[in-house]
């Protein structure tokens, strides 16, 4: 039931990114070898250039569809060439501004650790009770989606860790989750986190607190994105040093899964839900982009 609801939910988009498919050439020749790629290996340091404020940020605060800025095909252009992302082997925590965004974003790579054992926390921040306007039971709805895609990504319930931020209110917590987490994590940890760019300001604030807590710590910090590729241009993303991390067909399979799991981000009675298929690429591609702190 689940693979059938996974294909009508996913499968015409998951169709039409392979028509447009871009293999970064260095990623493909990695996936050959998938026993090196996952090595442990220290990550190349690197801090992202200072922007300025960013502009329109969006709210999940619903109320129209999210106009990309710039095409998938342009995006892909930009991403024919990158460097393998070599996650290591050591212990992940996950931050989730949303239930849903650590599948879109990283689904295959939690999946992948999860094939080698690799202790993996996935701090849900909010439970996204905010996503829409006037829907009565959304947050606890969300919490089951988000606990049966984590599931079907090999993430144990009792992995989870739910701090209940507000949605839509993560920036004024950021202090108290930074504590909150902080004994969670050693110089042995792998923290992935949303970009500190990423236009939304859950997303934005969880990435600060990233940046926070690897600074106190000296754990590992990656960053990936969302609402960049949407919100976002090739001009934003130009001289960062952006890595890939191929995705064999299993793990693909079972990230547009647990993405499925997610209905109520899929489809909503108004026809103008969250997530449209023209959102959904970047989470459909057979690679996963990663931003190395």
């Amino acid at each position: 039931m689940i693979r059938e609801a996974w294909r009508s939910l996913i499968y015409p988009e998951l169709l039409a990114a392979k028509r447009q498919e871009v293999v970064p050439r260095r990623v493909a020749n990695a996936a050959a070898s998938t026993d090196q790629r996952r090595q442990s290996a220290q990550p190349t340091l690197y801090t992202p250039q200072r922007l300025g404020p960013q502009r329109n940020l969006i709210s999940r605060h619903h109320s129209s569809m999210v106009v990309p800025e710039c095409s998938q095909s342009d995006w892909c252009s930009l991403l024919t060439d990158l460097p393998v992302f070599c996650p290591g082997s050591g212990p992940m925590l996950v931050l989730a501004p949303h239930p849903d965004d650590e599948t879109l974003a990283i689904g295959g790579l939690l999946c992948a650790q999860r094939e080698n054992n690799v202790p993996i926390a996935l701090v849900a921040v909010t439970d996204g009770e905010n996503a829409y306007d006037g829907y009565a039971g959304l947050g606890e709805l969300r919490v089951r989606e988000q606990t049966r895609a984590a599931s079907r990504l090999g993430i144990r319930s009792q992995d989870l860790v739910r701090l209940r931020i507000s949605d839509s209110d993560v920036g004024s917590k950021q202090s108290s989750i930074v504590q909150q987490l902080l004994p969670r994590i050693t110089s042995e940890t792998h923290i992935l986190a949303p970009w500190t760019h990423d236009f939304h300001p859950d997303h934005e604030a969880c990435g600060l607190v990233a940046r926070e807590l690897a600074s106190r710590t000296s754990a590992r910090l990656t960053f990936y994105l969302f609402w960049a590729w949407h919100r976002g241009t090739r001009a934003l993303l130009q001289g960062l040093r952006l890595e890939g991390f191929p995705l064999t067909s299993t793990q693909r399979t079972a990230k547009a899964e647990a993405l499925a799991f997610h209905a109520s981000q899929l489809h909503h009675p108004s026809g103008d839900p969250i997530l449209h298929g023209v959102h959904l690429w970047p989470a459909l591609l057979p690679f996963e982009v990663y931003l190395p702190s």
